[in-house]
């Protein structure tokens, strides 16, 4: 037998991860970089994105989680005589993936007849959420553990996210975009149109006002299923959203509709609410496409 793990960069909540008999390993968020909460155990997401939207000076931080953290919830599941699969938020984001396979080692060094396999998901958010889902799917169909790992590969790099932001304000304030560009961008409602695949964020241009945002990254996704001859039902799709929920239901909708009238398929969509990892450098209203290769 073994256990799915994951860091809370997976964007489930603590009731949905054991629903599901996943193990989550909670991220750290700060409001004043001294004083840490464990995101979604101490600090749910949704009043952390409250905060967000009530103190808009404010710009809180995230901390990864600690050797220890991993080494702990490691032990305890190992005492239960089983292995583990350990999936982590984009290693170039974040050093939770590295934490976590120095955990692994030591803990192997306990338990030398055990196996501890640690996963770079290689994207993060809802993407990450997808691949969770494929990954319990595939346990709960008995599948062995080195299948499992190898199905985990070959799946990643057909994880792709297409999103934005609302304003520049936390990519200034995290030293991300020069200072007086932002405020101009800010000036003339720009928004940054952002991809991610394969461990690599890039900016693939930048739209006008939060509706022309919205539509460019509905339009970048369905450009690249066009372009790449892809078949909508081998994929899994969820819109990840900000504070306004109701903004990522109607954009649910929107997108289905739209692949509907360009591509002629009728998708399978859910939405998810993107958590404080991400949303400390986009700030409240992240929105975007993610889509992931069913394994």
């Amino acid at each position: 037998m073994y256990k799915i793990m994951s860091d809370t960069s997976c964007e489930m909540t603590l009731a949905q991860a054991q629903e599901r008999n996943i193990e989550l390993i909670s991220f750290y968020m700060s409001a004043n970089k001294k004083d840490y909460k464990k995101e979604v155990r101490e600090w749910a997401v949704r009043d952390f994105y409250q905060f967000m939207v009530d103190h808009p000076r404010i710009f809180p931080t995230t901390s990864m989680p600690s050797t220890d953290d991993y080494y702990s919830a490691f032990k305890e599941v190992l005492d239960q005589n089983m292995d583990i699969i350990c999936i982590c938020t984009n290693a170039q984001f974040s050093g939770s993936y590295n934490a976590a396979r120095l955990a692994g080692e030591m803990a192997l060094e306990e338990y030398p007849d055990r196996r501890i396999e640690v996963i770079d998901a290689t994207f993060n958010t809802v993407c990450h959420r997808l691949l969770l889902e494929e990954v319990v799917r595939l346990r709960n169909e008995n599948t062995d553990y080195d299948e499992l790992i190898d199905r985990i590969k070959i799946a990643l790099p057909t994880g792709h996210i297409y999103f934005t932001a609302g304003n520049m304000d936390y990519l200034i304030a995290g030293g991300r975009l020069n200072k007086t560009v932002g405020k101009a961008a800010n000036g003339l409602s720009i928004k940054p149109m952002l991809h991610l695949n394969s461990g690599k964020l890039s900016l693939t241009g930048i739209a006008r006002g939060r509706k022309g945002s919205m539509n460019k990254a509905l339009k970048q996704c369905i450009e690249y299923f066009k372009k790449e001859n892809l078949n909508t039902d081998d994929y899994l799709f969820i819109i990840g959203y900000g504070y306004d929920i109701k903004e990522g239901e109607d954009y649910c909708s929107f997108v289905h509709d739209a692949f509907l009238s360009e591509l002629n398929h009728n998708i399978t969509i859910t939405t998810g609410q993107i958590g404080a990892t991400i949303a400390v450098h986009t700030g409240p209203y992240p929105i975007g496409i993610a889509f992931l290769r069913k394994l």
